[in-house]
């Protein structure tokens, strides 16, 4: 919901899950990436190969842009600077500023102007659910879950897109040529969504849920009977 209204993101990588959010809700217009540099104790640290590596997996991931965390910084603090008090930069930044101008030579416009494959996986994603679950006491790690998905699906060298909840509930499911949808414990779903879900499967989807979808509306109220008896 967040990202249909930023124009600009750049989170940190704390997980590879977050990224895929990101790619598959951001607007078109958007700009974004995730924060790398200099980090002294994560990340890869200063190592001349993080430094290479990352604004490649920016690109690789759809991202316009990199961040480097960040240019001069304190003498006593973290140590999270590319730039040394007398302005020498150090390898960190050479090699990060290296890489970026290597990109900037038009891969980056080849990239980010062609069309992604796609598997035809789509991995639903509800905050209605994720409420759901704190309300009936369901003590599952959401941000852990989605990231378990996400190297399950690149362990099986699929590509995937999120899908929120008011997607599903307005066709998406349809529109989007999905063959798979994956269900990660959602429990709240509304009438719109659980029809979608049922004529996805009837025109020949495959559903994977890991508990029973849709035992409650988007407020947390309990259907009677369950709707989704019948998938």
């Amino acid at each position: 919901d967040m990202l249909r209204g930023l124009d600009m993101y750049v989170p940190y990588l704390e997980g590879r899950a977050g990224g895929e959010f990101v790619r598959s809700f951001k607007k078109p217009s958007f700009m974004g990436s995730f924060w790398f540099g200099s980090y002294s104790n994560s990340f890869g640290g200063r190592k001349a190969s993080t430094n290479r590596y990352f604004p490649w997996y920016c690109l690789s991931r759809g991202f316009n842009s990199a961040w480097f965390f960040n240019s001069y910084g304190r003498p006593k603090g973290g140590g999270e600077y590319g730039i040394a008090a007398d302005f020498r930069p150090y390898e960190s930044w050479r090699t990060a500023t290296k890489e970026c101008n290597e990109i900037k030579k038009g891969i980056d416009k080849l990239i980010l102007n062609s069309k992604r494959l796609d598997d035809g996986v789509a991995v639903y994603y509800s905050a209605s659910s994720v409420h759901a679950q704190t309300f009936y006491g369901i003590p599952v790690k959401h941000a852990d879950m989605y990231e378990s998905i996400h190297q399950s699906l690149l362990d099986l060298d699929l590509n995937y897109r999120m899908i929120s909840y008011e997607q599903v509930a307005n066709g998406e499911l349809k529109k989007g040529n999905f063959k798979v949808l994956i269900m990660p414990l959602i429990l709240a779903m509304s009438p719109e969504e659980c029809q979608a879900v049922k004529s996805f499967v009837a025109d020949g989807g495959a559903v994977i849920a890991d508990s029973p979808p849709g035992i409650c509306y988007n407020s947390g109220h309990a259907y009677k009977p369950q709707q989704s008896t019948d998938l």
